[in-house]
């Protein structure tokens, strides 16, 4: 088992993605990760949820019942915990936004929500969209298996 600690951990909506969909390239290797480490202390965004049901509804033509109940059944099995958006969440993305050249602004607010909800620590395997955004952390967990 993977030891990530008790420290907080976020999650991109992609790694989810690529743990519910048996075809993609990314399977195994997301398969061996969640099964390598211990359950910890988990965190998700209603933007990610959102994301992932949308992928899975409109590019993957899932059908949404069992969309909604396959990521449900998901989230719970590792207990995720849901954050949502704070008041404050949105100078925070402002913040961030006046720092950044690139226009990734839906990479950007997840961060924010994240950061709001002092969640530093970031699971994802686009690193280099969230690298250098301050206090956040990306790690790709396919370099930890």
């Amino acid at each position: 088992m993977i030891n990530i600690s008790k420290e907080k951990w976020g999650f991109d909506s992609n790694i989810i993605i690529y743990a519910l969909d048996k075809k993609s390239p990314f399977f195994l290797k997301t398969e061996e990760f969640f099964a390598s480490i211990e359950k910890s202390n988990f965190f998700i965004t209603q933007q990610n949820i959102i994301e992932i049901e949308k992928v899975l509804i409109t590019f993957y033509h899932l059908d949404k019942k069992d969309v909604v109940k396959r990521v449900g059944l998901f989230l719970e099995s590792f207990e995720f915990t849901l954050v949502t958006p704070r008041p404050s969440t949105l100078m925070k993305y402002h913040e961030i936004l006046k720092l950044y050249k690139r226009k990734s602004f839906f990479d950007l607010y997840l961060a924010s929500t994240y950061l709001d909800n002092e969640v530093y620590n970031f699971f994802t395997v686009n690193v280099k969209d969230f690298k250098g955004i301050p206090d956040f952390k990306p790690i790709n967990p396919f370099k930890l298996v």
